[in-house]
């Protein structure tokens, strides 16, 4: 090897080395979309809120058919009274469905638990998709 070589090869290395840890930041990329993704808007329907009750997992405790299971039946639920274990009753209109949806520990059904129901609907439906709901729980008569 010669002279030169043992000279010139470790300062390519080191000119290398200090082009790769250069202080100068590398520039970050932006986005050019900025728009939010939004949720396509959904018609209430009753349709609709039976096909959701089956899908976010309602069916498996609110039963269709007048059988109780783990939470009271829908089955006649629309205008009926429903007593609450702190000993009250509750008009089961249109607010009281909504409510219960919303906040399901706010009014408990007599002979069953609270902290049960998932308490998140507020951040995975829509307006249109509960009020679907509601409206699915006014057919079963």
């Amino acid at each position: 090897m010669k002279r030169y070589d043992l000279i010139a090869v470790p300062l390519a290395l080191i000119a290398l080395l200090a082009a790769c840890t250069s202080s100068t930041p590398t520039p970050t990329p932006t986005l050019t979309n900025t728009a939010v993704p939004t949720r396509t808007p959904v018609t209430v329907s009753p349709e609709l809120g039976a096909q959701l009750a089956r899908q976010i997992g309602c069916a498996a405790c609110h039963r269709p058919d007048g059988n109780s299971s783990v939470g009271p039946t829908w089955k006649g639920l629309f205008g009926s009274e429903q007593p609450l274990t702190d000993g009250s009753a509750v008009l089961a209109d249109e607010a009281y469905l909504r409510e219960s949806i919303l906040n399901p520990n706010a009014k408990v059904v007599e002979g069953f638990g609270a902290g049960i129901m998932p308490q998140n609907f507020r951040d995975r439906l829509s307006d249109a998709e509960i009020q679907s709901i509601v409206e699915y729980i006014k057919t079963l008569r």
